[in-house]
């Protein structure tokens, strides 16, 4: 009966880390402000977690057109950070050998910004709908 019970215990605290987990991941993906972008624009920026690439995503709108559509602007990057200093040592009891790398400061990178027209029915699913509502 107890093997059972701790189990049982185990799932839950289990299934409320991956909860946690989930729910902080969401916050931050939903974390965005609208700002003033280009002449006419709203922007949204937004922590965008995919490994190994940039860390951010800016969207910027235009005003919606007659036709229903509206030019959108989208830009990843990686904002301006401090690398750490790291070293590595390596040797025996008479000599070492020590290299270090970072340390520096690099600025904000971006992987270019993209323009494209954008329908009520063509937008991405990672991308929200017109942001101009968007406070």
């Amino acid at each position: 009966m107890r093997p059972r019970r701790a189990r049982r215990i185990t799932k839950a605290i289990v299934a409320a880390a991956v909860l946690v987990l989930v729910l902080t991941v969401g916050a931050l993906w939903a974390a965005q402000r609208a700002e003033a972008g280009p002449a006419g624009m709203q922007c949204v920026d937004q922590f965008w977690l995919v490994p190994f690439q940039a860390n951010r995503r800016t969207i910027c709108d235009g005003p919606i057109l007659p036709d229903g559509s509206w030019q959108r602007l989208r830009e990843f990057y990686t904002p301006a950070h401090d690398v750490p200093l790291r070293s590595y040592c390596s040797g025996g009891a008479y000599s070492s050998t020590c290299t270090y790398s970072g340390g520096y400061w690099q600025p904000r990178t971006s992987l270019g910004i993209e323009a494209y027209h954008v329908t009520p029915d063509s937008v991405l699913a990672d991308e929200p709908g017109h942001i101009g509502g968007v406070l």
